[in-house]
């Protein structure tokens, strides 16, 4: 049996073994990924009440339409205004389509409902919903941890062996992504197969930074315009990433390989962004037109406003998480302007900001992001080193600024949008979670001499990486519209007997040690309530 000692000892492993425990890692969130999206009945997989659009996009390209199959209502077509919501509202029509000259749209990138068509065309079956959401989650896992590898591997090789592994399932197992499996519908979809595609292309690349080989350049930009045409806002990103990769590019491969790997990673990128302003053309006669002009929705005053900002800002990062003493413990946190400090929720009404019913706040959902608090001393470091001993020598603290500075844009967006959802907070999760990861490897590096310091710091990390998984692992039982609960009644009562009488046991011996009155007063100083 091993001693304490030798068990810490395993955490640090040598580089021979560093791939096992990530691998570990994603075979058991494909597995849980499979289980959790078939609700238990896999391979079954029920379909839920609310039909994934893209699936119906995906039968019109297999039709040579643009337009969806559906036809509008003839009351629609015959308004003067069909935008107009006081004209349409006792009018049927089809929510959240877009209309155009007498057909419907989607105003969501076209590359998922391309993957539906291609399924459906080699299997000549419609697609289950989730179908997409599952390969993209599954996909996520193992392009995350091949990033965090060439991250560590690159920047940080004295980072401990296992440490990506409690990074991928922080990562991964969230409310923010689980949101995205537990409503496999076509909002989550564009959001998680954009996401896939986002880390296809920087894995791409870092795989490209490796090895200096042209494939990896073609695939990165290839895999950033699929990115784009899943999820438009992400050219908000990929615009910084392309940049970074350029003057890389530029200060590595000068001389004649310059434009040769310029033109690899620019081509794919551009026949992907010249496809969609076609695409787009075709539809609307105007390359730059989504279809959100279109989109038939709640009546919106402004898309962008900077007075969204402060509420927003509130709901995405504090937004109280709510606890229950029964299965699955983490409810669903519906929103309310309640629940806003008072004068936030004055601005949020003034200002026309709306939010999803269901909200909870990045920090309160998941603690592995106050990790990002080692930044404050780093940074205090850095200011202090007067250059001679820099926090992060110049190639890897590049790399952590376009990362850092493309995910703080990626929320600025989020944060000026007149709408909130926590499905919105996934176009962010993931790189947030690179940097903490960079973050928690260079303190790593600065404790290598305080061994003590060290193991506590590590068990910290670890807690906070669990601690996260095991509020999304419950909160996913509760995301509407609790599959679970409403398609397999039986497993979801075993569940809630077990970890119930579980936790009646747990709260026993916590009784005896006083510790829920210390929590009384300390989780809401955290966000939960």
């Amino acid at each position: 049996m091993l001693k304490p000692r030798d068990r810490l000892k395993l955490f640090f492993l040598p580089p021979s073994s560093r791939i096992v425990p990530p691998l570990f890692v994603c075979l058991l969130l494909a597995g849980y990924c499979i289980w959790y999206t078939s609700i238990g009945k896999f391979p079954a997989f029920p379909s839920p009440d609310k039909h994934n659009y893209y699936i119906d996009l995906g039968e019109s390209f297999l039709h040579g339409r643009l337009s969806l199959m559906e036809k509008p209502s003839p009351k629609l077509m015959a308004l003067k205004d069909p935008y107009s919501f006081a004209q349409r509202e006792d009018v049927p029509y089809q929510f959240d389509y877009s209309y155009y000259r007498g057909k419907y749209y989607l105003y969501w990138g076209p590359v998922p409902g391309l993957v539906f068509a291609g399924i459906e065309g080699i299997s000549h079956r419609e697609p289950p919903n989730a179908l997409l959401t599952i390969i993209s989650y599954i996909g996520l896992s193992f392009l995350l941890s091949v990033i965090l590898a060439q991250i560590r591997d690159q920047f940080f090789p004295a980072g401990p062996g296992s440490s990506p592994g409690i990074f991928i399932l922080s990562g991964l197992v969230n409310i923010p992504l689980l949101f995205l499996l537990g409503r496999p519908e076509v909002y989550e979809t564009s959001i998680i197969a954009g996401q896939f595609f986002l880390f296809a292309g920087l894995a791409n690349w870092m795989m490209y930074s490796k090895t200096g080989k042209p494939f990896w350049l073609a695939a990165a930009g290839l895999g950033w315009g699929l990115a784009i045409g899943s999820r438009y806002n992400l050219a908000i990103s990929i615009l910084l990433f392309v940049g970074f990769a350029v003057v890389w590019i530029g200060q590595e491969r000068r001389g004649t390989h310059f434009w040769p790997d310029l033109g690899c990673l620019l081509a794919p990128l551009a026949l992907c962004v010249l496809g969609l302003g076609i695409y787009n053309f075709a539809r609307f006669r105007n390359p730059l037109e989504t279809g959100l002009t279109y989109q038939l929705t709640v009546p919106v005053r402004h898309y962008f406003l900077g007075s969204y900002l402060p509420s927003n800002l509130y709901a995405y990062l504090f937004y109280p998480l709510t606890v229950v003493d029964r299965f699955p413990f983490v409810r669903a946190t519906l929103y309310e302007n309640a629940g806003l400090p008072p004068w936030l929720g004055a601005v949020s009404v003034k200002a026309g900001n709306q939010f999803d019913p269901v909200m909870v706040g990045l920090l309160s959902s998941s603690p592995s992001m106050w990790l990002l608090a080692l930044g404050i001393p780093l940074a205090v470091l850095l200011a202090r080193s007067d250059g001679r001993q820099p926090v992060l020598p110049p190639g890897r603290f590049a790399f952590f600024a376009v990362i850092l500075i493309a995910s703080l844009a990626q929320l600025l967006f989020l944060l000026v949008y007149y709408y909130g959802a926590v499905r919105y907070l996934a176009d962010v999760y993931l790189l947030l979670t690179l940097i903490v990861a960079m973050l928690v490897w260079r303190t790593d590096e600065m404790l290598r001499s305080r061994p003590r310091l060290r193991v506590c710091f590590w068990v910290m990390v670890v807690g906070l990486g669990m601690w996260t998984a095991g509020i999304g692992f419950f909160g996913g039982f509760d995301i509407p519209p609790q599959i679970f609960l409403h398609s397999n009644a039986a497993l979801y009562s075993h569940l809630a007997q077990f970890w119930n009488r579980g936790y009646d046991d747990l709260k026993t011996i916590l009784d005896i040690l006083w510790i829920p009155k210390v929590l009384r007063f300390v989780l809401p100083l955290v966000g939960y309530k």
